[in-house]
């Protein structure tokens, strides 16, 4: 590998190394979203103690994952091609790729936000959690954590799901959801 790296430079090592990942994280996504739709009904995990924080209310859009892979991604792809293509200096080089990577990803991120997210009338709030019952999709072990599913806003979301009273909830029973803190949502018996 060294004979490669001393052959680019480190500079357009580094921005090989970021093509790569972010080829790697596109295929990664891909065979992810897959996966991730696999249904493993008797699968119950208990997490242990997980602390949880209450951020409150954030008003920023979050960065999509997908913006900021795609910025990597961009960064070595216009380093690569401004520093051998063009022959800039590492410095030319490092703004072109910058440049690049920022406005590739800021596109991204405003087709995701304008495209890919939902309306506005569809964001669901903890407010509209809070008080609905819900269906444990993953046992709810006495201390741990389970997964529990329900429908907000015309569409079927799942939590995590603890309970503060001690009391198991078994795959298939309805609860009640008391209180949201982070991700985590509290449930009780309906």
């Amino acid at each position: 590998m060294s004979g490669l790296m001393q052959s680019l430079g480190l500079l357009n090592f580094v921005y090989l190394v970021l093509v790569g990942i972010g080829f790697l994280y596109a295929l990664l996504s891909l065979l992810g979203h897959s996966i991730g739709e696999l249904d493993l009904p008797d699968l119950d995990v208990d997490a242990g103690d997980v602390p949880s924080f209450d951020h409150g209310e954030v008003g920023l859009p979050s960065i999509s994952p997908m913006s900021i892979a795609s910025f990597v991604t961009a960064f070595g792809a216009f380093g690569l091609v401004s520093s051998q293509l063009f022959e800039a200096p590492p410095g030319i080089s490092l703004l072109f790729a910058a440049g690049g990577g920022l406005g590739v990803g800021v596109i991204v991120q405003l087709i995701f936000i304008y495209v890919f997210s939902p309306q506005t009338s569809s964001l669901r709030t903890h407010k509209d959690v809070i008080g609905s019952t819900a269906e444990v999709i993953t046992s709810i072990p006495d201390g741990g954590v389970g997964q529990i599913a329900l429908v907000a806003r015309g569409s079927r979301v799942t939590y995590s799901a603890r309970t503060n009273s001690g009391q198991i909830f078994k795959q298939g029973e309805i609860v009640r959801v008391v209180e949201i803190i982070g991700s985590i949502a509290f449930v009780e018996a309906r």
